[in-house]
């Protein structure tokens, strides 16, 4: 049986790791942990809240983690969504969206990062950029939308428009052309 020390000392520093419990393996690096839970980040910014007691094994991987590029999001991003869409990179994002449209959602979550980043600065706060690129994915149209949100576990409405997910941190939307009008 795993304790919270175990994983304490396996989890220090920036270290690559992988733990498993009965259903699964889970790779990343440990950002926080108590008594009783961890949490993991992998290399896509995807995470996991742990309990410490249901692990059954767990090794270092590597004493470097480091997070995928913008090229192995957007490869991982392709193979998901398929050839219907299309992928634009800007300096803090990856966004899939409707073939024609990506750059114009690229330029648009840019700019919000951007207001956002000034917001807080300008108030004293010290920001940085991420370490992994943030996804965004906009969706063809409200049914496929629906359709991911609940494969997501997202509670679907009809009033929902867009979210962001912590446990896949990624943003996720449908096309809303009256945003470019």
């Amino acid at each position: 049986m795993l304790t919270a020390a175990n994983v304490s000392d396996a989890g220090s520093g920036s270290r690559l790791i992988e733990v498993s419990d009965a259903n699964q393996s889970y790779t990343g690096m440990i950002v926080a942990r108590s008594a009783s839970e961890c949490f993991i980040v992998d290399q896509f910014g995807r995470q996991a809240q742990l309990p410490i007691a249901n692990l059954k094994s767990f090794k270092v991987v590597s004493e470097d983690f480091r997070p995928a590029s913008q090229n192995g999001f957007r490869r991982m991003l392709e193979a998901e969504l398929g050839p219907e869409y299309e992928f634009a990179t800007s300096k803090h994002y990856v966004v899939g969206g409707v073939r024609g449209h990506s750059r114009s959602y690229a330029a648009l979550f840019e700019e919000i990062f951007n207001q956002v980043d000034s917001f807080y600065s300008l108030r004293g706060f010290r920001t940085s950029d991420p370490e992994t690129p943030m996804i965004a994915l906009v969706l063809k149209d409200q049914a496929a939308f629906k359709k991911y949100c609940e494969g997501d576990q997202m509670t679907w409405s009809d009033g929902l428009r867009g979210y962001y997910s912590l446990r896949s941190n990624r943003v996720v939307m449908y096309e809303q052309a009256e945003l470019f009008q």
